[in-house]
C-alpha cells in the first residue's frame, strides 16, 4: 500500500518460534527490508511509518532461587513468618512456665 507494490509479489513465509504477534512483527520487518533491497527509495515511505524498526524486547532471563524472571517464590516468606510466629510461642511459653516453677 505505501509503496504500490501490492500483488507485484509472490510470497512464501516459514516462522518458527515465538507466538503469532512476534511471528507477524517479524514477517512484516522481512517483507519491508526486502522491498528496500529491491528498490532503495522504498525506505523513505517505510521509515516514518516505523515498518523498519526492530522490536528491541527481548526475553528476560531466569534468576537463580527464582521461579521465573521475575517470580518469587513465597515460601521462603512463609516459613520465616512461620519461624518467628513460632519462636514468639515458645518464648511466651517458657516465660510462663518459669513463672509456675517459682
Amino acid at each position: 500500500m505505501l509503496t504500490n507494490t501490492e500483488g507485484n509479489y509472490d510470497l512464501n513465509v516459514t516462522v518458527k518460534g515465538g507466538g503469532t504477534n512476534g511471528q507477524a512483527e517479524a514477517v512484516r520487518l522481512a517483507i519491508s527490508r526486502a522491498l528496500c533491497k529491491i528498490n532503495e527509495e522504498y525506505r523513505a515511505d517505510l521509515k516514518p511509518e516505523g515498518l523498519l524498526t526492530r522490536d528491541p524486547r527481548m526475553v528476560e532471563r531466569k534468576k537463580f532461587g527464582q521461579k521465573k524472571a521475575r517470580k518469587k517464590i513465597p515460601i521462603l516468606k512463609t516459613l520465616i513468618g512461620t519461624v518467628l510466629f513460632w519462636q514468639d510461642k515458645v518464648h511466651s511459653f517458657i516465660n510462663q512456665t518459669s513463672c509456675l516453677n517459682r
